[in-house]
């Protein structure tokens, strides 16, 4: 009797022991669809704010690629006027490559050429970066216009720079005194905007002892900035 006892009471303990693995097995895979649908959602996020990422390289600051239609636009605004866009910044953009503050921005068009407007949620000279704006209330909310850049091959602001050419070829119509910006990939043109070259092939003048453009290096894009704060 006793040992019959033994027997059943082992095989009650079994399938108690099975019952609890069973049920922590199913907690488990619960928590695991939990945790992907969660991470599922994340990535969801992600993609829809995928082109307000922070550029990771050199060629992500010169060819800006947004998922939404271009902001049209019917004059260029100045730097630091009050834009009201109608909707939230659709990328992230530096000035210069390095020892530079990134900013909200709108891939916009004006003309048939593409512009990026940098921008700010503070008037006219701030920082603020827009981020504790609900993507969802641009829609009747003035940014302030920090600077903007031009990475289009159609761009003539600039008479005899066009992007592509060599920093060798083009030296010729910069001044002498020329103001370096950047970590010397920026040279001030003749106008009110700056020449950037590839930040990636610099060398050392040697009259100036200044880092500039190697003399191969190519002009990736046009920029109007105020200078002030950079």
């Amino acid at each position: 009797m006793t040992i019959i006892l033994g027997k059943c009471f082992f095989l009650l303990l079994n399938v108690f022991i099975f019952f609890q693995l069973a049920t922590a097995q199913d907690v488990q895979k619960s928590e695991a669809v939990a945790e992907l649908t969660e991470f599922q959602k994340q990535q969801q996020i992600l993609e829809r704010f995928k082109p307000l990422i922070q550029p990771r390289t050199y060629e992500d600051l010169i060819r800006i690629k947004s998922t939404e239609v271009n902001l049209k636009l019917n004059r260029l605004p100045e730097l630091g006027e009050a834009i009201i866009p109608g909707r939230a910044p659709n990328v992230h953009i530096i000035p210069y490559l390095l020892k530079s503050f990134a900013h909200p921005g709108y891939v916009s068009e004006f003309q048939g050429m593409e512009y990026v407007l940098a921008v700010t949620c503070e008037q006219p000279s701030g920082f603020d970066d827009c981020s504790t704006t609900p993507h969802n209330q641009f829609s009747g909310k003035k940014v302030y216009v920090r600077f903007i850049q031009s990475h289009d091959k159609k761009f003539n602001k600039v008479p005899g720079m066009t992007i592509g050419s060599s920093f060798e070829k083009t030296r010729h119509l910069f001044d002498d005194n020329a103001k370096i910006f950047g970590d010397g990939e920026c040279l001030q043109t003749r106008t009110a905007w700056l020449a950037c070259f590839d930040a990636t092939h610099l060398a050392v003048d040697k009259k100036s002892l200044q880092m500039m453009p190697a003399k191969h290096s190519e002009l990736k894009r046009f920029i109007k900035i105020s200078g002030r704060g950079y």
